[in-house]
């Protein structure tokens, strides 16, 4: 048996995978609307047949193999009637693409008046901000230096022949006890 190509199957007008993978996202888009609209009673039928759907594709493509003629008929089957009912509630394409408009303009709007406001209280002098702490940077030699020592004590941290050890722990004896126990074993100088 040949290996199955599930790209060149989705592909395919004909596939089975197809259209059971276009039914998902249709059931799937049905459901954010239902949600939207505060349907939760529609929203779990075409959420267990997504799921069922799903572990069915999974499950072919785990084997290897495509999708037995039983099987996808039945899972088409089961998912086409919530896809009808969801029709029957006017979730119709054009009613989910005035929707998902409304939806994109709302929270365009919603992003415009948030930068907006953001302009409108950022201080005139941190616009500039990324210029002055460059300039101060190369101005500044103590603060290089400073830089450059911190960076030498992080090489020390990372490195793998020290040891680095966290006792978390609210009994400060218990914990210096520990500390002592592990650096006699470790040989390590206190």
């Amino acid at each position: 048996m040949e290996d199955l190509n599930t790209t060149k199957d989705l592909l395919s007008s004909d596939s089975v995978t197809r259209q059971l993978n276009d039914q998902i996202s249709l059931a799937k888009a049905f459901v954010e609307i239902a949600k939207e609209s505060k349907n939760v009673q529609y929203a779990g039928e075409p959420s267990a047949q997504i799921r069922n759907s799903l572990i069915l594709l999974s499950n072919a493509a785990t084997r290897h193999s495509p999708l037995t003629t039983r099987d996808s008929e039945r899972a088409i089957h089961d998912m086409a009637l919530p896809l009808f009912r969801a029709q029957q509630l006017h979730y119709d394409s054009a009613t989910m693409i005035m929707r998902f408009k409304a939806k994109i303009q709302a929270l365009e709007e919603e992003v415009n008046t948030v930068r907006r406001i953001a302009a409108e209280e950022v201080p005139k002098s941190l616009y500039c901000l990324g210029v002055r702490l460059t300039t101060e940077w190369f101005k500044n030699l103590d603060l290089q230096k400073k830089v450059k020592v911190k960076r030498q004590v992080d090489m020390k941290i990372k490195d793998q022949n020290l040891y680095h050890f966290c006792v978390f722990s609210d009994n400060i004896v218990a914990t210096s006890v520990v500390v002592n126990s592990t650096a006699k074993i470790l040989k390590i100088p206190i």
